[in-house]
């Protein structure tokens, strides 16, 4: 057991948790290895989240202009 482990076991079981299997008990990765590595995550997830927001709000906007554009053909 090396001198690392003794600071993981918190962020150790989170690691887990997100799918992060690697021997971090042997240091292959260390503390500020698995904060990256979190902080990686999270940044893709919130990108995915945007694109998809953006995808919505644009797909959106275009059926409110088609409805627009649909009212005043009928006027």
């Amino acid at each position: 057991v090396c001198s690392e482990a003794t600071v993981l076991p918190p962020l150790l079981s989170a690691a887990l948790q997100n799918g992060l299997t690697a021997d971090l008990c042997h240091c292959k990765y260390t503390y500020q290895d698995v904060l990256f590595i979190q902080l990686r995550k999270e940044r893709d997830r919130l990108h995915h989240k945007m694109d998809m927001f953006k995808k919505t709000l644009s797909s959106e906007l275009l059926t409110m202009q088609l409805r627009g554009s649909n009212d005043s053909d009928a006027t």
